[in-house]
């Protein structure tokens, strides 16, 4: 029948300038281990921290569970939950805006449109599995979700 569990790794945690910084913290904790072994696991831990958060959702088919996880230093967090029949797996956009100021007193809007794709369960259950700025990529990430429920993409975006 196939591969009975997936595993989806969603987005990460933490955005990019965080993650310079744990790469920052990483490196200070291999120099403290060097002048002050005793305070080196801090930054080191600070830093795995933020270089290995992200969200994920595994399905085991077998079993007919889910669950919704965020990971940090590769343990997974989060709890099991049975779904039941899945009704329809969709995606649609919505209009991130961001405004923008500067030194002088107008701002600038910057506005983009992100593809979130969901998917929904006979219970009515409603779960985010990933997302793209990009409609073509997030397709493309999705077959293997499609492929292992057996069922097809509804596009809901709205085309402006």
């Amino acid at each position: 029948m196939g591969v009975e569990t997936m595993d989806i790794k969603s987005e990460r945690l933490f955005p990019f300038h965080f993650q310079l910084l744990g790469l920052v913290f990483l490196f200070m904790g291999m120099v403290l281990i060097v002048f002050s072994p005793y305070f080196s696991p801090i930054p080191l831990l600070l830093g795995g921290l933020m270089l290995t958060g992200y969200r994920g959702i595994k399905f085991d088919r077998a079993t007919r569970v889910s669950r919704d996880y965020h990971s940090f230093l590769f343990f997974k967090f989060g709890k099991w939950k049975k779904y039941g029949q899945v009704e329809q797996i969709f995606i649609n956009s919505s209009k991130v805006s961001q405004k923008v100021y500067t030194m002088v007193t107008s701002g600038t809007t910057i506005e983009n449109l992100d593809y979130n794709a969901y998917i929904i369960f006979e219970d009515g259950e409603k779960l985010y599995l990933l997302s793209d700025k990009n409609k073509d990529k997030l397709r493309k990430k999705l077959t293997g979700i499609v492929d292992f429920f057996q069922s097809d993409i509804n596009d809901y975006t709205v085309v402006n």
